[in-house]
């Protein structure tokens, strides 16, 4: 079980590098949690529009959903 906490360590610190952590210390219901972001929409969304613009699809982004932000971090936080 030693390597699977050290994926989740490297996998947060990577997502800290794109994204802000939030201070579990300053939130008493989420006391001692890691792996907490405040994820800007705004990085999500482009981050979809070059994804489509190098698969060449041409469609508009009408609104970032809870799935696209999901996908965003997962590959973010994968090596």
């Amino acid at each position: 079980m030693h390597g699977a906490g050290n994926r989740e360590a490297n996998a947060v610190e990577r997502l800290a590098k794109k994204e802000r952590m939030i201070d579990p210390t300053y939130y008493p219901k989420i006391r001692g949690a890691i792996g907490i972001f405040k994820v800007k929409i705004g990085n999500v969304a482009n981050h979809l529009l070059v994804k489509r613009a190098l698969a060449g699809d041409e469609q508009r982004l009408d609104k970032v959903k809870t799935a696209d932000i999901a996908a965003y971090l997962i590959q973010n936080a994968q090596p």
